[in-house]
């Protein structure tokens, strides 16, 4: 009990040295320019697929995502993928099942499925903690 009380004692006060950046809470918005200025004060953003779609071309430094690509329709995955490629400006991290079937969908996803157009990948191996999961890292060309 006190380790975690030390921890959260700990956090709050680096949030207390770095309250010139806050991060950005995840709410519902319709239009990108109701965020846009609270959102450039932001270090980091919690979106869903469909917000993604409202930011303008190479909006983010870095992109991340996690366990995501597996839950989607494959139009949704290729939509997904193509918004990632347009929103990033510099590197997107990817972590994902590897290979992932979905039988009540007859869904399946697999290292294959993850390609862009104008990012290279540079990394690109199974996670050293849950080697069911890939992680890649793509930069722009």
């Amino acid at each position: 009990r006190f380790r975690r009380d030390w921890r959260v004692w700990r956090f709050r006060r680096y949030r207390r040295k770095r309250s010139f950046r806050r991060d950005w809470r995840f709410r519902r918005f319709r239009r990108y320019d109701d965020i846009r200025e609270e959102l450039q004060a932001s270090r980091i953003g919690f979106f869903t697929p469909n917000q993604i779609e409202l930011f303008p071309d190479r909006e983010f430094e870095v992109f991340v995502t996690i366990s995501t690509l597996s839950e989607m329709r494959s139009d949704q995955t290729r939509n997904y993928l193509e918004q990632i490629e347009r929103t990033v400006r510099d590197v997107v991290y990817l972590k994902q099942w590897a290979n992932w079937e979905n039988v009540e969908d007859g869904r399946s996803f697999s290292r294959a499925d993850i390609a862009f157009r104008e990012l290279s990948r540079v990394m690109d191996r199974n996670d050293a903690v849950q080697d069911l999961f890939l992680e890649q890292v793509w930069k722009r060309r």
